[in-house]
């Protein structure tokens, strides 16, 4: 099937010759795969150790999310605080806090970016907002949750320190 599919002619090769290039094809694809799963935890080993690095810097907490009203659109808000661990001054942050429910499924990620001053050693609590959609099942699900009952996840980008030194 594989063959015409690919317009190859099977005319003059042997049962064997068919079965020995099939075997050889499955051993290329099986070898791709392996390739392709160490890269994948390459990839997440090297991720997980950017977290630790950023976190011994910086903590990002979500700590209250609501529900608002206009005139004219709705808006879910999330209240944020960020932590500097570090012994300098940050001049900017950039990230995404992935929220999930209590078994790790994703509701709802939100893109970050913070430019106001965090002060070694201090606390900047800011307020944020998306628009609310409520045809959107990832905008009613995280509506209807209590903050208990979710996790939020932040996964930092980029960290600019008031001296010009950033983090990566």
């Amino acid at each position: 099937m594989r063959a015409r599919m690919l317009g190859d002619k099977l005319d003059n090769k042997t049962y064997q010759e068919i079965l020995d290039n099939a075997k050889a094809l499955r051993a290329k694809a099986e070898k791709e795969q392996a390739e392709a799963k160490v890269l994948a935890e390459k990839a997440a080993l090297e991720k997980e150790q950017q977290r630790q690095l950023f976190a011994k810097v910086l903590t990002v907490a979500l700590y209250d999310k609501g529900y608002y009203k206009g005139d004219w659109e709705a808006y879910l808000t999330y209240e944020v605080a960020f932590e500097n661990k570090s012994e300098k001054d940050i001049r900017a942050i950039k990230g995404s806090m992935l929220i999930t429910d209590l078994f790790d499924t994703k509701i709802k990620e939100i893109n970050i970016v913070e430019d106001d001053r965090i002060p070694a050693g201090k606390i900047l609590k800011k307020s944020y907002s998306t628009d609310y959609n409520q045809f959107m099942d990832e905008d009613t699900r995280l509506r209807s949750k209590d903050l208990k009952d979710i996790k939020a996840i932040w996964t930092p980008e980029k960290i600019i320190f008031s001296d010009g030194s950033i983090l990566e």
